[in-house]
């Protein structure tokens, strides 16, 4: 029986790894990649030559992997998803740290302050140059974290756990709500 070049190819290893590990190595570092010079630059903003500049891979390897660079945005934005699906479900964690001391609490409130440093700069990408925090970024921050964290402990607490989807559909007007565009 003859085989075929494919074949030979599919269980070989490069200095001890795998093809197919390295292929998946490659994937998560052009999604890594994304998130970070579409969350920086934007999308539009983000050449495919940009992308294999900072991972430090080919076109020919990118192509290998994908089939465009919005195949790439799709990848990134579904391993943001599963992300804050992760972190959803470990709400009733996040919700009982609220009032068991005064330490915890200070350092509950300065992750708050990081977390609003964040939204301080989605705000920006969001809304562009003239967008603003309606109230103030730490008042914005604590309101939105305040939804997430609400409907987070609530969904946890449920029985029958809508998809996450519908709460991202819930909450996604809460915070676009909550940008302000001055003139």
């Amino acid at each position: 029986m003859a085989t075929t070049p494919a074949a030979t190819t599919v269980g070989r290893a490069y200095r001890g790894v795998s093809l197919f590990s390295r292929k998946a190595a490659r994937r998560q570092r052009f999604i890594d990649e994304a998130v970070v010079a579409f969350g920086e630059r934007g999308y539009t903003n983000c050449s495919l030559a940009d992308l294999c500049a900072a991972t430090g891979l080919s076109k020919r390897q990118f192509y290998e992997t994908f089939h465009s660079k919005e195949d790439v945005l799709l990848a990134a934005y579904d391993s943001i998803q599963d992300d804050a699906t992760d972190a959803v479900g470990a709400a009733i964690v996040f919700v009982e740290v609220v009032g068991i001391s005064e330490r915890v609490e200070r350092h509950r409130r300065a992750r708050r302050q990081s977390w609003s440093t964040v939204m301080d700069s989605v705000v920006t990408a969001v809304g562009g140059p003239n967008a603003r925090a309606r109230g103030g970024i730490t008042r914005t921050a604590t309101a939105l974290i305040g939804a997430v964290n609400g409907i987070g402990h609530e969904w946890a607490l449920s029985s029958s756990r809508p998809p996450i989807e519908s709460l991202v559909e819930l909450l996604a007007p809460i915070a676009t709500a909550l940008i302000t565009v001055e003139s």
